[in-house]
């Protein structure tokens, strides 16, 4: 279901445009976007176990603060991260910078996603990504993954990049405005609802939804692409 550094996808903005412009105006969805961890690359490789109550709350109070800014860097992170864990470093008998090592060898991309978003693209959609992401992590991802070649750029919204996380309104108000500007560049133009939004978190689909967006829940860790393509289907995509 999914596999590492699989062949990867490319299609420059002008022609992805191009076939932008053959999908009707008149039909329901125009646009899909999709979160990016858990969706289309893995989420972060955490270095301590998913029961470890007190490491998870640490780290998801720091990512918080981190995922809506560029002024914080990772060495503030690990810092920040480590000094409110007691005898982490002892126990995981690691240095910074094999953390920072690790979680950027932990990533992976879901093939079963990009296969669907390569179909999408040659159906005439426009395809995007919203992530919940810092820049460090964020700009690795894309350059191992080209994530804004097979995405174009316009239409990759990233939290530390709109200074807004999903699932606040401002970030899925960014989304709807910098697709409608994509279409309106291309001489067309694009409703909210015909916009069909990705995510593997309940929280972001429903805060999408109630945004005007055609949200839909997906989580590729544990769903196929036959799964993805069903859901995208009910949400109105043709294939």
């Amino acid at each position: 279901k999914k596999k590492k550094d699989s062949t990867r996808l490319h299609s420059p903005k002008s022609s992805q445009m191009s076939s932008t412009q053959e999908v009707s105006s008149e039909k329901k969805v125009r646009a899909i976007v999709l979160d990016a961890g858990g969706v289309v690359i893995s989420d972060v490789a955490k270095p301590y176990p998913p029961s470890d109550e007190d490491k998870e709350a640490i780290w998801s109070e720091l990512w918080s603060e981190w995922k809506v800014t560029e002024d914080l860097d990772e060495a503030w992170f690990w810092s920040q991260f480590i000094s409110r864990c007691p005898n982490f470093e002892r126990d995981i008998h690691v240095s910074v910078s094999e953390l920072q090592e690790s979680v950027r060898q932990g990533f992976f991309q879901y093939d079963q996603t990009l296969k669907v978003v390569h179909t999408l693209k040659e159906r005439g959609y426009a395809v995007g990504i919203c992530s919940n992401h810092v820049k460090e992590w964020f700009d690795y991802t894309d350059e191992r993954f080209q994530l804004r070649t097979i995405f174009p750029a316009d239409l990759v919204v990233v939290s530390c990049e709109a200074k807004y996380g999903k699932p606040s309104s401002e970030i899925f108000a960014e989304v709807i405005a910098r697709t409608q500007k994509y279409f309106e560049e291309a001489g067309d133009s694009i409703r909210a609802d015909q916009i069909v939004f990705v995510d593997n978190k309940l929280a972001n689909v429903s805060a999408a939804s109630k945004a005007g967006l055609n949200a839909i829940h997906f989580y590729a860790e544990e769903e196929s692409e036959g799964d993805l393509i069903r859901k995208l289907t009910e949400a109105g995509v043709e294939f």
